[in-house]
This record gives C-alpha cells, structure tokens and sequence, in this order.
C-alpha cells in the first residue's frame, strides 16, 4: 500500500517509511492512497474473530510491506494477556437493544490511549 501526505498528492512512501518518518517533510500527515475493499464473506470472516484476529487482519490491508509473522509479533506483543484487564481487549458492554458502547478503559492505565499505546 502506498501512503501520501495529506499536503502534496505527488508524495508517495510505503507504509514502513511513513511509519518511520511519521511527518511529511511538507508537515503532512501521511495517510492511504486508497482504501482496502472488503467482500461481505470477508467482514463476516473477520467478524468471527477476537480483537487480535482482527487487529492483524486489517493492519495487513494496510501495512501491506510487512510480513504476516512481523504484525503477528506486533500485535500479539501490544494486546497480549494480561495488559489489558479483558482478554476480549475492548469489550463491547450492551446498553439496550438497539445501543452498545465499546469498553477502551481495560489498558494499564485505564484510558483510551491504551489502545493506541501499547
């Protein structure tokens, strides 16, 4: 997958450079060039899944420069057992019938950010 700055279209890096640069040059953020279409069988597939499941089906649209044991060492080391205080991750709690909320307090220190920090 090719990423581009959000300030100039012609810039174009694969996703380990954006990763490594984390701004454009031009003081852009990076973002896709395009986004992964899913089939409704693969969202029903990935849906079967638990977070981590997940997590590495999705990053691997998108990191596509990685191997599969690259992002499988990343993931499982960011949400493996007991860093978060729900083997499900970020649980979804039911409200009422027609209303969830999703549970992004379970890191370590008990914030959202613990999602994107770990």
């Amino acid at each position: 997958m090719i990423y581009t700055s959000t300030r100039d279209k012609s810039v174009k890096v694969s996703a380990s450079q954006a990763i490594a640069k984390g701004i454009s040059a031009d003081g852009g953020l990076f973002v896709p060039t395009e986004i992964p279409a899913l089939s409704l069988d693969d969202i029903k597939r990935i849906g079967t899944l638990d977070y981590i499941g997940r997590a590495k089906e999705i990053l691997k649209l998108y990191l596509t420069d990685f191997t599969d044991e690259e992002l499988s060492m990343c993931v499982e080391g960011a949400y493996k057992k007991g860093k978060f205080s729900s083997d499900r991750v970020a649980p979804l709690h039911k409200l009422t019938d027609s209303a969830e909320v999703l549970e992004l307090w379970r890191g370590p220190t008990c914030a959202f950010k613990d999602m994107a920090l770990q």
